[in-house]
């Protein structure tokens, strides 16, 4: 996320602290999953309050693969190279192999927003949401340019708010990033 909404951070709360119009009151990045062999929803997430932050404001966060795993080694490093970076980091699950979770996309990562200010244009309620009006199934199979101008975050409908992502092989990430530590 390029440029974090203000929001009430819940860790700074004194006596005197008195709650205003901030653009979010909340905010989450969620990694969404079903466990294996069952039908338990759960979520991995981290949030507004408890994130780290790049030093101009951006929320990183390096989702670690499930399939292959990295080795302990390379996860150390990973967290390494991330900590130095002010990232976030969230180990994805496995993809589930049941039902409802095995039907969903994979991985799921959703960004909740929560009490959203009227005077703050560019939320996640600039996004229309695709499964309102069709199959959820079909998400992964969406390729157009114009599907994702729509629905998904970008500079024009989430301004200098939108968030976007790489996806990068283990050495690819460490060569990049720890070189700018």
């Amino acid at each position: 996320m390029h440029k974090v909404a203000e929001y009430f951070n819940n860790n700074l709360v004194t006596p005197t602290s008195v709650m205003k119009d901030y653009q979010i009151r909340y905010q989450s990045f969620a990694v969404n999953y079903f466990t294996l062999n069952t039908r338990l929803y759960n979520s991995l997430w981290t949030n507004t309050n408890d994130s780290v932050y790049t030093s101009n404001g951006e929320w990183v966060t390096v989702y670690l693969p499930a399939e292959p795993r990295l080795t302990p080694g390379q996860i150390a490093q990973v967290r390494a190279v991330a900590a130095a970076q002010h990232y976030n980091v969230i180990q994805l699950p496995p993809k589930s192999v049941t039902l409802p979770g095995s039907l969903l996309p994979y991985p799921s990562v959703a960004i909740r927003q929560k009490a959203i200010s009227s005077s703050f244009p560019y939320s996640n309620l600039a996004l229309p949401c695709w499964s309102q009006n069709n199959s959820y199934k079909t998400w992964t199979d969406q390729t157009s340019p114009a599907f994702f101008a729509k629905y998904a975050s970008n500079p024009t409908n989430n301004g200098p708010y939108y968030i976007d992502g790489l996806k990068m092989t283990f050495a690819q990430f460490v060569s990049q990033y720890s070189k700018s530590s």
